[in-house]
């Protein structure tokens, strides 16, 4: 499965979330790791198992919907007696705020040009294959008999 393939490109813990177990195992490692923060691009009740694996005083940072379901998940008494935090990001709007003032216009390229660096290295994608624009029926099979094997790109060249 993915798991050597992302273990190959230098990442110490990894975890499937279609494997049995799953919910325990991230919640080992983030203990072992002491984490205490998170990011979720699917939401659904992944969400909630997110959080509750962080760390006391641990935050989950919501920042899409790929799933197309509600948050789910989160107990209230994680969020009461251990001090996590849920918070959502819409990063349109951060850069809408930041560009109102010159200051911010400067501060949101700054960190751009870090992200544009970062994302050479530390941030890359994994591209599995390229199909062409009038092949997306195929990139679509493609995409879902082998969605852990990395991104699917479509290229606009015609070649």
């Amino acid at each position: 499965h993915s798991r050597m393939d992302v273990s190959h490109a230098g990442a110490k813990t990894v975890l499937d979330s279609s494997a049995e177990g799953f919910s325990t195992h991230m919640k080992d490692a983030c203990q072992a790791l002491e984490c205490k923060l998170g990011f979720d691009a699917v939401a659904g009740p992944q969400a909630g198992q997110i959080l509750n694996a962080l760390s006391p005083g641990g935050k989950l940072c919501v920042y899409g919907g790929l799933s197309g379901k509600p948050v789910d998940g989160v107990s209230w008494s994680q969020l009461i007696f251990q001090n996590k935090s849920l918070d959502g990001f819409w990063m349109t709007a951060m850069l809408e705020k930041l560009n109102s003032t010159k200051e911010g216009s400067a501060q949101a390229r700054k960190a751009m040009d870090e992200v544009g660096s970062l994302l050479q290295t530390h941030l890359r994608t994994e591209v599995s294959k390229v199909f062409a624009l009038e092949d997306v029926g195929d990139a679509l099979v493609y995409m879902r008999q082998n969605m852990s094997k990395g991104k699917v790109q479509l290229s606009m060249k015609s070649e």
